[in-house]
């Protein structure tokens, strides 16, 4: 999942926001916004372009950007995090040597995930998190 880069946008009256500077960090990322483009039924799509407020363990404030927005022709809306399907549960193997650093990873996901399913209840938009079963399912992917 180390693949990055900056995606090329082929339809930009299909992106909200500045299409010259969309960076992918996945090639999870970088597949879907290649689906977003092609598919005939979004009528358009962003890639970190909305921010949401949240604050973390100690009180402290800061800005998530979730992975994509998009919209469907019907008007529906929806707001995704692509994330490993490993990173979207608490871990639990406290005498795993990394188990403190992925234990605070995963309260600062959830503190983004909370602030942003709030701010897409609000807004009327659907929240959800696609993990690697998920873009198997969605984008035919092999992962």
């Amino acid at each position: 999942m180390a693949l990055r880069g900056k995606y090329k946008i082929m339809k930009p009256e299909k992106y909200l926001g500045n299409y010259r500077n969309v960076v992918y960090r996945s090639r999870w990322e970088r597949e879907t916004f290649k689906f977003l483009e092609r598919n005939d039924n979004v009528a358009f799509w962003a890639s970190e372009e909305i921010k949401i407020p949240y604050y973390d363990m100690n009180g402290k404030k800061h800005r998530y950007f979730p992975d994509v927005y998009f919209e469907l022709k019907d008007g529906t809306k929806w707001l995704i995090e692509i994330k490993p399907a490993s990173q979207t549960k608490p871990p639990t193997n406290a005498k795993h040597k990394r188990f403190f650093k992925e234990q605070w990873r995963w309260k600062i996901n959830e503190a983004k995930w909370t602030a942003a399913k709030d701010f897409c209840d609000r807004a009327g938009i659907n929240w959800r998190i696609w993990t690697e079963k998920d873009l198997n399912k969605t984008l035919g992917l092999k992962i």
